[in-house]
């Protein structure tokens, strides 16, 4: 079994899915994308990150199942945020205010 820690920026699964799928490693349950039959999808967010009106929120949650434990990461894994993440380009989004 392998495990990947993805940073998705736009919150679109199907990204995520696609790109697995296209370096040979579909997610376990994704039977749209080529992965194995399982009882459920495995694709789970344990971590998520963002900034709202100058507040950050921060929320973590581990898969049960005993093969997923977070003791068995790499270290670097339990601050995703700290990682040397590729830099982004990021785009403005027009805020409720500034909306026609």
């Amino acid at each position: 079994m392998r495990v990947f820690l993805l940073r998705p920026v736009t919150g679109k699964t199907h990204q995520l899915r696609v790109a697995l799928k296209s370096i040979g490693a579909p997610i376990l349950g994704d039977s749209r994308y080529a992965g194995a039959e399982a009882e459920r999808g495995f694709l789970h967010a344990w971590y998520l990150g963002f900034e709202l009106e100058g507040k950050s929120y921060r929320y973590s949650f581990l898969p049960e199942e005993a093969r997923w434990r977070q003791e068995d990461w790499p270290a670097e894994w339990a601050e995703p945020e700290a990682l040397p993440w590729p830099e982004i380009k990021k785009q403005h989004v027009k805020s409720s205010k500034e909306l026609p």
